[in-house]
């Protein structure tokens, strides 16, 4: 994901966002910052009238209650997140494609990884 260097691998298993603290803070919570819940990407409702803190405050706010001045590359962070939303969405469409999905909205996941994979990279560029 950064210029020059080749991806030799990628693991979807939770453990592996473990090892790094701030790959803890994208996965979830942020996310929605940058997509669609049910209703409106939370930026979009975010700000003084609302009572919800913006990305930027909530991020300030994570960095103080961690110890930390700041969290370098971000954006890295945050399309590292929705890269890997995007590949278990598709693991979940595949299951619905198979017959052995969990969730009977799962054929709906396949809609939204194209979505994800466009808001990861546009975070990237």
């Amino acid at each position: 994901m950064r210029p020059g260097l080749p991806v030799i691998g990628c693991n979807d298993r939770p453990s592996s966002v473990a090892t790094d603290s701030h790959m803890r803070a994208p996965h979830g919570y942020f996310q929605t910052y940058h997509i669609d819940t049910h209703h409106a990407r939370l930026d979009s409702l975010a700000g003084t009238a609302s009572g919800i803190p913006t990305e930027a405050e909530t991020i300030e706010s994570y960095c103080r209650h961690t110890g930390r001045s700041e969290i370098a590359d971000w954006p890295y962070y945050m399309a590292f997140s929705m890269f890997r939303l995007a590949g278990i969405a598709q693991g979940v469409y595949k299951r619905g494609l198979d017959g052995n999905a969990s969730s009977p909205r799962a054929l709906e996941m396949g809609k939204k990884v194209e979505a994800l994979s466009n808001t990861a990279w546009a975070l990237i560029e």
